[in-house]
């Protein structure tokens, strides 16, 4: 998806209406240009302020007639004491334009300083309110179990998919300031589970592989950097944080036997070119090497 066609996408990705193949090329062609990602973050400020003025109510002063109306008597009296004089050297037409520009002026500033609040004047839109923040989303590691964390200072949905086929596993949400989502991620398969979870506020989605009930004594093979991570999970039982494997391009060749220590991972997968390490939480996270 070229640039173009990705902005074309913008409202339509940030309204939940894509489709899941359309949204998926679209949020590859984010992790690949970061300057487009920064064009999309700035749309969804610009929708997200523009929304917070949508549904202010434009109240009209109750004097606003009576205001217009002495505007307009005191500009008719002026015209009759100056008679044909020519304003500022201006014929007497154009000093007609300038009165009512400077009428409606008047109208504008009337509307205008009623809906501006104390502090907000030379401000017609009022204070800029501060922009939420996107939520917090973590994975966390206690006690063997992979759980899912997200915090946010508005309401949000959370949805986790299979990666593979998009199967719903599970879905959540925040309905208030302060309050958090903490669901623990179950594989109960006995081979590793690639899921995806997307939250509402449109950030990009974050990739896991959950390890299953059995494990591989010996692993070889070849692949792209999910198809590693699905081998390391399986053999060394280790949940795996994925970073942009959508867009990832490079095979890897791994051979893992039962001498294979996990203290020893990060270095093996770093030999071969691949960006391994280990989370303070306790999980693998694996992206692809430069």
């Amino acid at each position: 998806m070229n640039a173009n066609r990705a902005r074309e996408m913008f409202s339509q990705y940030h309204e939940g209406e894509a489709d899941a193949h359309s949204a998926k090329v679209f949020e590859r062609a984010l992790e690949q240009d970061p300057a487009l990602r920064q064009e999309y973050d700035e749309f969804v400020r610009a929708v997200e302020l523009l929304s917070q003025f949508a549904d202010e109510p434009v109240e009209i002063p109750s004097d606003l007639h009576e205001k217009i109306s002495a505007r307009l008597d005191n500009h008719v009296w002026e015209k009759k004491q100056a008679g044909t004089k020519k304003l500022f050297g201006l014929p007497s037409w154009a000093s007609g334009l300038l009165a009512t520009a400077a009428v409606a002026c008047a109208v504008f500033a009337v509307v205008n300083r009623q809906q501006e609040g104390p502090g907000s004047h030379g401000d017609p839109l009022g204070p800029i309110v501060a922009k939420p923040k996107p939520a917090a989303t973590s994975f966390a590691y206690v006690q063997g179990q992979v759980h899912l964390q997200v915090s946010a200072e508005r309401p949000v949905e959370i949805t986790v998919k299979r990666t593979a086929d998009d199967k719903v596993e599970g879905k959540y949400s925040v309905p208030d300031k302060g309050t958090e989502v903490d669901a623990p991620l179950v594989n109960n398969e006995a081979k590793p589970v690639g899921l995806t979870v997307r939250v509402s506020d449109g950030q990009p989605p974050m990739f896991l592989v959950l390890p299953g009930k059995d494990r591989e004594t010996e692993s070889t093979g070849d692949g792209d950097l999910s198809a590693l991570a699905h081998a390391v999970a399986a053999h060394f039982g280790t949940p795996v944080v994925l970073i942009s494997p959508t867009t990832a391009t490079k095979t890897y060749h791994w051979s893992f036997t039962e001498k294979d220590q996990a203290k020893d991972l990060v270095q093996r997968l770093s030999d071969v070119g691949v960006g391994a390490e280990i989370l303070s939480s306790g999980l693998l996270r694996l992206q692809e090497g430069a």
